[in-house]
C-alpha cells in the first residue's frame, strides 16, 4: 500500500485521539465527532433516541454513535458524500440509479466501518469495568482493503473491477414503507454484507470486489425485478445474499499503483484467489516505481469450488435473525425454508403493508 495513504494495520492507535479515516492526531482545534449515521438521516426519521443492536446484543442510541474525525475528514470529504446521497435519498422524485455503484459504496462502507469502530471503544459487558472491548482491533485486518477503498473521499482514485465496473456488488431495491416503518440498517461482519432501507429506497452491499454482480447478474431481476419490496422481503433478500457471501471461497486480489505527480490512485481488480490458496504476485516495475503486478495463481484456485456448501437449516438461522420471524415457523426439516418473496408457482409475492 502506497505510503501516503492511511493503513489502519500498521500505524493507528485504535486510542480515539486520532482521526478514523486519515489517522491525523486529534487536538482541541481539528477535533470532531463524525456521527456514523448522518445527523440529516437521524432527523429526517426521527431515530435519534432509538436503538441499534450491537455485537455483543446489547443497544446504543443511534445519537450516541459517533467516532473521532478530523474536521477536514469530516467537513470537507465525506461531507461531500453525504450531501450527494442526502439529496438522493431524500427525495420521493429520485431513484438511487441516479448513484453510483462507488457512491454508494462510500457511503455503507462508512457506516459499517464507523459502527465497529465505535464497538472498539465499548466494553462487551457494562458492569465490569476490566471487561474487554466488543471488538478487538485485530478484526481490522478483514475491513483492510475497505477502509482504504474509503479513501477515495479524501484522494482521487480510479477503480477497474471485471469488465471496467466498480469492485463491488451494489444491489438496489425499491420499498414500501409506512410511517411507523421507514428505516432499517443489516450487516454482518464475517460475511462483509451491509444494508440499509430509507423509506422507500433500499440498498445492500457486499464488499467482495464484484464477485457477486459476476456471478449472479441476473440476480436482481430474478428475485424482484422492480417490484417494491415489503421490508421483510427486502430482509430475506439480505439474509440471502449475506449467507451466500459467508460460504464465499474468492477473494480479491488488488493492483494499487500512485502517480506522485498529480497524487492519484489506480486501484485494478487483477483476480479471484481462492481463500486457502493465497496467490502470489509478480510485479513489473521501473526505477520510478511499479508499472504492474501480475497475479500467480495456482491451478488449484480455478478448480476449486467457489462456494463452501449451502445448509437450509444455516440459512434458516439467519433469515430467523433479520426477518425477526421465529425459526421454528421459517425450517422444517429436513431442508425446507420459508420464503416471503415468491408464491408456491414460483411468481413474486405482493405483501402489503400492515394498517
Amino acid at each position: 500500500m502506497p505510503q501516503e495513504l492511511f493503513d489502519i494495520l500498521s500505524n493507528h492507535a485504535f486510542d480515539g485521539n486520532h482521526c478514523f479515516l486519515c489517522g491525523i492526531t486529534l487536538n482541541t482545534d481539528n477535533r470532531t465527532d463524525e456521527h456514523i449515521f448522518p445527523g440529516w438521516l437521524q432527523d429526517a426519521l426521527n431515530i435519534r433516541d432509538k436503538t441499534i443492536v450491537l455485537l455483543n446484543r446489547t443497544t446504543i442510541p443511534y445519537r450516541n454513535l459517533v467516532i473521532p474525525c478530523c474536521q477536514k475528514c469530516n467537513n470537507t470529504h465525506l461531507s461531500q458524500i453525504e450531501n450527494k446521497i442526502r439529496s438522493v435519498i431524500l427525495d420521493p422524485t429520485r431513484t438511487l440509479d441516479e448513484l453510483s455503484d462507488e457512491d454508494l459504496t462510500r457511503w455503507l462502507s462508512k457506516i459499517y466501518i464507523g459502527l465497529h469502530w465505535k464497538e472498539l471503544g465499548l466494553r462487551s459487558d457494562l458492569r465490569q469495568i476490566s471487561s474487554a472491548s466488543i471488538l478487538d482491533k485485530r478484526a481490522f485486518e478483514n475491513m483492510r482493503t475497505m477502509h482504504f477503498f474509503l479513501q477515495s473521499t479524501r484522494k482521487e482514485m480510479k477503480f477497474i473491477g471485471m469488465y471496467g465496473s466498480f469492485p463491488g456488488s451494489i444491489i438496489r431495491a425499491r420499498c414500501k414503507f409506512g410511517s411507523s416503518d421507514q428505516f432499517d440498517y443489516h450487516d454482518n461482519f464475517f460475511a462483509h454484507t451491509a444494508a440499509i432501507r430509507i423509506r422507500d429506497k433500499g440498498v445492500i452491499a457486499i464488499f467482495d470486489g464484484g464477485w457477486h454482480n459476476y456471478n449472479f447478474p441476473d440476480f436482481r431481476s430474478s428475485h424482484f425485478l422492480d417490484r417494491q419490496l415489503h421490508p421483510m422481503q427486502f430482509s430475506e433478500i439480505f439474509a440471502k445474499v449475506t449467507y451466500k457471501s459467508s460460504l464465499c471461497r474468492r477473494i480479491p486480489f488488488y493492483s494499487i499503483s500512485q502517480n506522485v505527480e498529480t497524487d492519484e490512485y489506480l486501484v485494478a481488480l487483477l483476480a479471484f484467489d481462492d481463500e486457502n490458496k493465497r496467490a502470489g504476485c509478480m510485479v513489473i516495475g521501473t526505477e520510478n516505481g511499479p508499472i504492474g503486478m501480475i497475479p500467480i495463481l495456482s491451478e488449484a484456485t480455478d478448480n476449486s469450488p467457489a462456494y463452501y456448501e449451502w445448509c437450509q437449516e444455516e440459512y434458516a438461522h439467519g433469515l430467523a435473525v433479520y426477518t425477526k420471524v421465529p425459526f421454528d415457523s421459517l425450517f422444517a426439516p429436513p431442508d425446507l425454508v420459508r420464503t416471503m418473496l415468491q408464491k408456491d408457482d414460483g411468481t413474486f409475492q405482493d405483501i402489503p403493508l400492515a394498517e
